[in-house]
């Protein structure tokens, strides 16, 4: 994600439904990551949709707490 004065912010989610999520015990994926995708009706491009609040750092503030 990015937006235009914020730096740029890099991540993963995990689809919480997935039988596989308790199996990885070298990345042990913290329950913050995973999230539950819901079906997306209208978008030809999409079938599931995630919403999800995702905080930015402005560049500047980023540059100090580098």
């Amino acid at each position: 994600m990015d937006a235009l004065g914020y730096k740029q912010l890099v991540g993963q989610t995990f689809d919480k439904r997935d039988e596989h999520m308790n199996d990885d015990a070298l990345f042990a994926i913290n329950d913050s990551f995973a999230v539950e995708f819901l079906p997306l009706e209208g978008d030809l491009r999409a079938r599931f949709g995630l919403r999800r609040d995702f905080k930015l750092a402005r560049y500047e503030v980023a540059k100090v707490s580098s």
